[in-house]
């Protein structure tokens, strides 16, 4: 993972060796950036857990941001994460076809998953939470637009 500034061309924070198949950062604040971590080692998929990584900048510790002890997930690639207005997370294990929704305390609040006839789980690639302002007839008039 690197941070430069585009105007003075300068590093400003640099990780290399730490995580497998991250993606998706995300600043948390001016001194910490998320990413999702993959997390895939070998071939192994089924004992596999994917996590949400936080990095420091400042002194380039790190804290891994997961569910609560038992509930796990896991994206051998793919995934996405979003920080949420009021400190949860919402997770999108996009492979497995579900989405998740973990508190502060790493509990899961509400779970999403893609299920499709005859048992299969349809791939998720993202999920994301809308802001409340965001209404059926603003998502109508913005598909209408799309369309031509």
């Amino acid at each position: 993972m690197l941070v430069f500034n585009k105007d003075s061309r300068k590093i400003k924070f640099i990780s290399t060796g730490q995580l497998f198949r991250q993606h998706d950062p995300d600043f948390v604040d001016g001194d910490h950036i998320s990413v999702f971590n993959n997390n895939i080692l070998g071939g192994d998929f089924e004992n596999e857990t994917s996590e949400i990584v936080i990095f420091s900048a400042k002194d380039g510790s790190r804290t891994v941001v997961s569910p609560a002890k038992g509930e796990t997930f896991y994206s051998a690639a793919q995934g996405k994460h979003q920080w949420l207005d009021n400190g949860h997370l919402l997770i999108t294990e996009s492979q497995r076809g579900r989405a998740i929704q973990v508190d502060t305390q790493g509990n899961v609040v509400w779970e999403y998953v893609n299920y499709l006839n005859n048992g299969y789980v349809g791939l998720i690639l993202e999920a994301t939470r809308l802001d409340k302002r965001f209404t059926a007839d603003k998502f109508i008039e913005l598909s209408e637009k799309c369309r031509g």
